[in-house]
C-alpha cells in the first residue's frame, strides 16, 4: 500500500483538492478556447472589411497582455467588490484562461485554414 509522509497525509485533502481545481480549470479553459478560437479565426478569415478587424484586434490585444494581468482583470470585471458581487473564482478563472489562450487558438485555427488551397475549399 502506498505510504504517504505524515505531512503529505495531514495535508492531502488539499492535494486532491487542488488537483480537482486544476484538471477543471484546464479543461474548462481548453473548451472555451477552442470555441472562442473558432469564433475569431471566423471574423478574421471570413469577416470581411467590418468583422476582421475586430478579430485581429481581439488577437493582437489578448496575445500581448500578460496572463496575470487579464486574470486580474476578470476577476474585476466579473466581480466587482463594490457592488457586492461575488463571482465562482473557479469560472473567472476559466474565463480568463479561455480569453487569453483563444487568442492563440484564433491564430493557429486561421493558418490551418489559410494554408488550405483555395481550389481545395471549392472542391
Amino acid at each position: 500500500m502506498l505510504e504517504l509522509s505524515p505531512a503529505l497525509a495531514e495535508y492531502s485533502d488539499f492535494f486532491f483538492e487542488g488537483f480537482r481545481n486544476t484538471l477543471i480549470l484546464a479543461v474548462g479553459g481548453m473548451i472555451g478556447a477552442l470555441v472562442i478560437g473558432i469564433v475569431g479565426a471566423s471574423l478574421r478569415v471570413w469577416g470581411g472589411p467590418v468583422l476582421s478587424p475586430v478579430g485581429t484586434a481581439y488577437v493582437e490585444f489578448f496575445r500581448n497582455t500578460p496572463l496575470l494581468v487579464q486574470l486580474s482583470f476578470c476577476t474585476v470585471l466579473f466581480a466587482p467588490r463594490n457592488l457586492n458581487i461575488t463571482a465562482n473564482p473557479i469560472v473567472v478563472g476559466i474565463l480568463g484562461l479561455s480569453i487569453y489562450t483563444g487568442s492563440y487558438v484564433t491564430e493557429a485555427i486561421r493558418s490551418g485554414i489559410l494554408s488550405v488551397d483555395p481550389r481545395q475549399i471549392e472542391a
